[in-house]
């Protein structure tokens, strides 16, 4: 027998008829995966969450900057960069010389061969930011970029997603300018009406964000790494997600695929394809399956066909170390047995693929709505087989659930990290 596999008949109760609907709605599968804890070296790197991670050619894992555990100063920003050691399974630090980027949270980074490009993200000193750095990972250098083309504004909170030479940068959330002020932003009345690209340092730029207002974004951004200019490509339809922060996207082919995350509204477990080379959004997914509760902060990465989903941050600020595997061949969504010892429950982790491995690593839980911070820590990386991930082949489910349709809605991001009392409309 599979997974996800129980049937019952239900009459009279609306829950039980509910959980029925939904065991209808399942589809089984055989798929098993068992949770290891890596060997060594979580005291090396420190708890964290809100960092970046990537792989890069020859399946070299980095991890960059988050917001640090502190026992004496409390949480903190970081820079430092480090590198996962499969021998070891432990992170050792990388000594970087060059254009050190300042410490952020919750930027986004992309791999494009032996170089790393790391984009936006939020510093509790000098607020959003929009700049570009390269890391050179046979040489162990950064370089602040001096780019080209339509920028986007300051944001975190957003993805970046590579596909050949190109990187996709799809929403977040940060300051919004006067031409912006669709995005349902949530700040401070009387917003500055020159766009924050207008400053002209760090100082100017800190003042703009301090008298704006703040919202989510639902743009879409291309940075080309050969001419190191930005383009704002049109979307051909008008079919996409809602404005959101704290959200995923996976490159699987041409398409990427984007998943839950927060919008002005609530977390979402929504989930739109976007065709690069027609510039549309796929209106007509085959979904079937049972799709991950809403949720924003939650980790994803691309296992062959297949996109793993694992925690993240609900819709009651709970948090979850569930798995969800999504099959792009049959559009299928299934959710594994586990065997092993999992992550505790979180969001703000990362998941990586190096090798036959798939990585958790860091995140942080218990959510405080006094404080809008979460008050817990962690610097474990577990692993997962690409092996169970993969196998095959998912049984055919009875019934649907937005079988007809591109998107699997049933709600219910942004969150603050030391950041000003505006921002907290994004959580």
């Amino acid at each position: 027998m599979g997974n996800e596999g129980s049937r019952s008949e239900t009459t009279g109760d609306p829950l039980a008829a509910a959980a029925a609907a939904a065991a209808a709605a399942a589809v089984e599968n055989d798929l098993r995966v068992g949770w290891r804890r890596a060997g060594s070296g979580d005291g090396t790197i420190g708890a964290r969450d809100g960092h970046c991670a990537v792989t890069a050619t020859g399946g070299k894992v980095f991890v960059f900057g988050g917001v640090v555990e502190n026992s004496a100063l409390g949480p903190s920003e970081s820079n430092d960069l480090f590198l996962f050691c499969p021998e070891t399974e432990s992170w050792n630090v990388v000594e970087a010389t060059g254009d050190i980027p300042p410490p952020r949270s919750s930027a986004a980074m992309a791999a494009v061969g032996c170089k790393l490009f790391l984009f936006g993200g939020l510093s509790q000193g000098t607020g959003w930011m929009n700049s570009v750095f390269m890391f050179d990972t046979e040489r162990n250098t950064w370089k602040e970029l001096n780019v080209s083309g339509t920028c986007p504004s300051p944001r975190d909170k957003m993805t970046a997603t590579a596909v050949g030479c190109r990187i996709y940068v799809f929403g977040g959330f940060g300051p919004v300018s006067a031409s912006e002020e669709g995005n349902d932003s949530d700040g401070e009345e009387g917003a500055e009406e020159d766009s924050e690209e207008d400053a002209t340092d760090a100082g100017d730029l800190e003042d703009a964000q301090k008298a704006a207002k703040f919202g989510w974004f639902d743009d879409l951004f291309v940075f080309d790494t050969v001419t190191m200019s930005w383009s704002h490509p049109m979307q051909l339809n008008k079919s996409g997600p809602t404005r959101r922060a704290a959200h995923t996207t996976c490159a699987v082919s041409d398409k990427l695929v984007i998943f839950g995350g927060r919008d002005p509204i609530a977390r979402r477990n929504d989930l739109h394809v976007f065709n690069i080379e027609s510039r549309k959004w796929v209106t007509d997914l085959p979904l079937t399956g049972i799709p991950p509760a809403p949720r924003s902060f939650h980790a994803a990465c691309v296992v062959g066909h297949r996109i793993v989903i694992f925690g993240g941050r609900g819709i009651d600020n709970e948090h979850f170390n569930d798995i969800h595997v999504l099959d792009t061949e049959t559009w299928q969504w299934m959710k594994p047995a586990v065997d092993g010892e999992p992550p505790t429950p979180r969001g703000l982790s990362t998941a990586s693929v190096v090798g036959d491995q798939v990585l958790i690593f860091g995140g942080s839980s218990d959510f405080a709505s006094d404080t809008m911070q979460c008050l817990t820590y962690f610097a474990e990386t577990y692993i997962l087989k690409v092996d169970d991930l993969l196998r095959e082949k998912p049984v055919t489910a009875v019934g649907g659930v937005g079988s007809d349709s591109r998107v699997q809605q049933i709600t219910g991001e942004g969150d603050v990290l030391r950041t000003p009392s505006d921002q907290s409309a994004a959580s």
